[in-house]
This record gives C-alpha cells, structure tokens and sequence, in this order.
C-alpha cells in the first residue's frame, strides 16, 4: 500500500514501451534507433546536473569531487555534448551536406 506513486509510475513507463512496440507496422530497428538517440541526448543533460549534485558540499560533504575529476567529468561531458549534435545533425541530414 506503500508508495503507490512509484509503483505506479515504474508499470507506466513499462507498459507504454511494450504496448507501443507491440503495435502492428512498427519497424523495432526504428524504434531502437530513436530509443538510443533520445538516451544519447539525454545524458549530456543528466551528467550536469549530477555534476552540479557531486560538487555540493551541503549535499556530498566531504565527499565531493577532487579538481582532477571535475575536469575529467567535463571532458567527458563536453565530448558527449558534441557527439550529441553529431547524432542530431545525422538523424536530420543522413547523407550530410552535399555542396
């Protein structure tokens, strides 16, 4: 009876998934194109925030991020940004620009 919030939105974002791929006349390599894409613009995002999560000290206390992570990380994260508009510009133009 606990935490029906959740329970509730873990069979949401179960069901939906399924349900959609289980459709007649989905092509499942599209859909796992897409899926990969929307994950890869997704994570720049996510790694930010939880940057801005692991440098705070009123939350991470002693624990937070050495300067020598914290530039690993934003390396990381830069690269990941720009492999990012990569995949955006790639899903848009497949064949790139023919000048």
């Amino acid at each position: 009876h606990e935490a029906k919030e959740f329970y509730s939105l873990i069979l949401l974002t179960i069901a939906l998934p399924a349900a959609f791929v289980l459709l007649p006349g989905v092509s499942l390599f599209k859909v796992m194109l897409i899926s990969q894409d929307l994950n890869g613009i997704l994570l720049p995002i996510i790694l930010i925030y939880l940057m801005k999560i692991v440098n705070d000290s009123s939350i991470m206390g002693k624990y937070t991020n050495r300067p020598v992570f914290n530039v690993i990380a934003w390396v990381t994260i830069i690269a990941l940004i720009a492999l990012t508009v990569l995949l955006v510009f790639f899903s848009f133009f497949p064949n790139g620009f023919s000048f």
